[in-house]
């Protein structure tokens, strides 16, 4: 059965003149911690008051509201796990002669009874259309199993996907799964089972068999990325030549994998100083493709101190601020100067070489920046100040 969510119901009644009807309007069907609006339509007259109750038989412990003329405000809190809980929301409308006249309107917890509707008989290499029969989940997630029986090419809507089944043989079975989220934290599941290249009645579990397994080759297959990077940072792989019918399967070798045509991956050198890369393709007749990419990560550091061209500098001159390295420290492409003054940020500049000038008094603080953009902050720092003469 499908409930959608923001269906209208009604309670009228006709008023002794003319023949106004009223009507409560909100969700019939509402999620556990959600807070709703119920209205009455049209607004009652001036001199007409309200009066709003809910009850189920064990009211109020149920949920908490507040009313105001014409409308309440329910949040439905404490529903409980019992089988079809009826709820119903009552106005009660008087009128100056004392004239009483009841709405009400049948609210129940949200519930999905999802079927998948679609072909269940399916033929190698050709494209299927699959859909739910609930459209406002939140969130839905499709599967198939095996994972290698079909590939999800096409997914415009979250409650419709189109599959590419694979080379498939006579009297195969496999099955299709979508979890639908709803209420935020509600799941509901729903499976199909579909048997290739047979029409029977009688579904009995067999082994998905592909035959054996095949390979294939792109000539210009490149993977994308860029080969050194800082610890820590975004690396966006992508493939070359894309092909829509493809399925790709990243493995990072850190435990993490993804099957985005274009994956974006932040590797932690402290974890893995270089990280070899593989990724599988799969394509439409099922075989399969390997490629490999090698990733070096690393942390860029630098070992130096700041010291000033002349130690006691006079009003007026002009000073150099000096970098020396020591150590084993990387030299940085980029020296990036900032410049405080009573615990402010002045200004920001950069210099290619290992020293600048100033003749403005203020903490001096030193960070470098490499030829792939890591950057190492905080090297060293130094205070000038100028003496009179």
């Amino acid at each position: 059965m499908l409930f959608k969510v923001g269906a209208m119901d009604s309670a009228k009644f006709a008023s002794e003149k003319n023949e106004l009807r009223y009507t409560i309007v909100g969700a019939t069907e509402v999620c556990l911690g959600t807070q709703l609006t119920y209205k009455i339509h049209p607004v009652p007259k001036s001199d007409e008051s309200v009066n709003w109750t809910i009850s189920n038989g064990i009211f109020p412990e149920m949920m908490a509201f507040t009313a105001t003329g014409n409308k309440v405000n329910v949040i439905w809190t404490n529903i409980q796990r019992q089988k079809n809980p009826i709820f119903e929301i009552t106005a009660t409308i008087e009128n100056r002669k004392s004239k009483t006249n009841n709405i009400s309107l049948k609210v129940k917890e949200i519930d999905i009874s999802p079927i998948i509707s679609g072909s269940l008989e399916v033929f190698s290499n050709t494209f299927q259309q699959y859909s739910i029969n609930y459209s406002e989940g939140e969130k839905y997630e499709w599967k198939i199993i095996p994972p290698h029986a079909g590939s999800i090419v096409n997914y415009p809507q979250g409650h419709q996907v189109e599959i590419l089944w694979h080379n498939v043989t006579e009297k195969a079975e496999a099955e299709i799964h979508v979890r639908i989220q709803k209420c935020s934290r509600r799941f509901y599941t729903a499976t199909s089972i579909l048997i290739t290249n047979e029409n029977s009645s009688t579904l009995e579990k067999k082994e998905f068999d592909l035959g054996d397994s095949c390979e294939f080759e792109i000539p210009s297959l490149e993977i994308i990325a860029k080969k050194k990077n800082c610890s820590g940072s975004a690396v966006q792989f992508s493939v070359e030549p894309p092909h829509p019918s493809y399925t790709y399967y990243w493995d990072f070798n850190d435990r993490a994998t993804s099957t985005l045509p274009n994956p974006v991956r932040n590797f932690d050198a402290s974890v893995s100083r270089s990280s070899t890369v593989e990724l599988t393709i799969t394509n439409a007749n099922g075989c399969t493709l390997k490629k490999q990419v090698f990733i070096e990560n690393y942390d860029f550091e630098m070992n130096g101190q700041l010291s000033l061209s002349s130690p006691l500098p006079k009003m007026g001159e002009t000073v150099q601020l000096l970098y020396t390295p020591f150590g084993m420290g990387a030299a940085p492409e980029l020296f990036i100067w900032h410049h405080y003054q009573q615990g402010k940020l002045v200004k920001t500049f950069t210099t290619t070489q290992s020293y600048s000038s100033t003749n403005e008094p203020g903490l001096y603080v030193l960070d470098g920046k490499d030829q792939n953009g890591c950057i190492q902050y905080y090297i060293d720092s130094i205070e000038v100040v100028f003496v009179k003469e």
